[in-house]
Parts: C-alpha cells; structure tokens; sequence
C-alpha cells in the first residue's frame, strides 16, 4: 500500500526523514520515485497549543497507520489477504472505530508538492543531495496553485540518499515537520505485535473487540479470524 494522490494537498503539511537502503550502492534514489511512493511518512504539526501528528508505514503485506490528537491516540493495522482481496483491519481508540474513519491520514501526511506539478520539486529524487533548498506557496503552479484566502507559508526541505526531510511554517500560526522515506525492499509486519484492546474487522465488517487483559499477537488474531477462509497467516 502507497501513498494516496491526493486530488488537492494542504501547503501546511510536513513530509521528511527518508532512511538508504543498502540495496542502492551508489545512487539510491531513483528517478522513477514520485512524492506519493512513499512507504514510511509522518506528519507533525502545532497550532494554537495543540498537537497532531499523523504516521503512515507500508509493509509487504500491512500497512499501519498512527494518528495523535492532543492527549487523543487512534490508529490501524490492515494486513493484506489472498488474490480474492479478503483482508483484516484491527482499530484502537474508540468504540467499534471502523476502517473508514482512517482513509484521509495517507492525504494527511503527503507533502504540499504530492501532486508532482511543483516546478523546482517534481520529485523526490530530483531534489540535489544535501543541499537545503527554501520554498513558499510561489512554488505551486500558477494554474490551480495558492488562493489569495489560504494563508501564505514557507519552509526548507533537504534529500539525503532516500531521505528527504522538511519543515514548513504559515502565517496563521501552524507550524509542521515530518518524515517520508522510500524503498521497494518491505519488510512483512511483525507477527507479533501485540494488539490487545484493538477492534477487529474482516472486510471491513466487524468481527469483536479483543481483550486488554494480557498481550495478544497480531498472527493468533488472524488466525483465528481467517480460519475458513483462504487467508494466509503471518509468518
């Protein structure tokens, strides 16, 4: 699971920290790599006292994601199912908090240039190594680019081998920062993560609410909800 294109990104959103896999000797960032390919992105932003920070990784079948509000935690883990596209999603915080309710945090931790039209910023990889480079809501397109109502903004940016990190700052007082990393090597989930107290759906349909009373890993949950389907377990 990638990155959704978002149709229109905020320009107060922080994308950054992009970690080299050893699979690239020389050069590991490849052309090809778009601002959505991300498979590691995090998102944290201050505004009037509060904090928000939003966290989206892809695994080779899971993709998990971390959102944070103030005091306030939610998050989900969906493990990808069988060539039929049956799957598990499990939820934490709130009651019965369904999978729906997660479907906009890959938009939130894209960075403001995830449309890939940013004149100086197409792509990931066409950002020089090491070198910090400044940017403001003049860098958008003229054609569909900032509205004179939304609130000007600025930040750096900087791309070390697969990492690219930024921080961005808008004249209504939010300030941002974050993570984005890439890769084509993903690593499966952990099969044991505990996931005690989550909620558990089968297709988007729920299923029940796990105990909090002791660990319960991530692989006893999916096996005994995908008993009689075709379902592969975690290894």
């Amino acid at each position: 699971m990638r990155l959704a294109k978002a149709g229109r990104t905020s320009p107060l959103l922080v994308a950054g920290l992009l970690f080299a896999s050893p699979a690239y000797a020389q050069d590991p960032c490849l052309q090809e790599f778009k601002w959505t390919d991300a498979i590691h992105a995090k998102r944290m932003g201050e505004k009037d006292g509060h904090f928000a920070q939003a966290e989206f990784t892809s695994f080779a079948n899971a993709s998990v994601l971390h959102l944070t509000l103030d005091s306030d935690r939610a998050g989900m883990i969906e493990v990808l199912g069988a060539a039929n596209g049956t799957s598990v999603q499990l939820t934490y915080g709130g009651d019965k908090l369904g999978p729906d309710q997660f479907s906009e945090i890959s938009m939130i931790v894209e960075p403001p240039m995830a449309r890939g039209d940013w004149p100086r910023l197409p792509r990931p990889c066409a950002i020089p190594e090491g070198v910090t480079i400044a940017f403001n809501q003049d860098d958008q397109p003229a054609t569909g680019g900032h509205s004179a109502r939304e609130p000007k903004f600025y930040g750096t940016l900087q791309r070390r081998g697969l990492q690219v990190i930024y921080s961005m700052s808008s004249e209504d007082g939010e300030t941002s920062r974050g993570e984005l990393r890439y890769g084509r090597d993903l690593k499966e989930i952990d099969p044991q993560t505990d996931v005690s107290g989550w909620n558990v759906f089968h297709d988007k349909s729920y299923v029940e609410k796990l105990p909090e009373i002791s660990a319960v890993p991530l692989r006893t949950v999916l096996e005994r909800t995908l008993r009689r389907t075709d379902f592969p377990p975690a290894r």
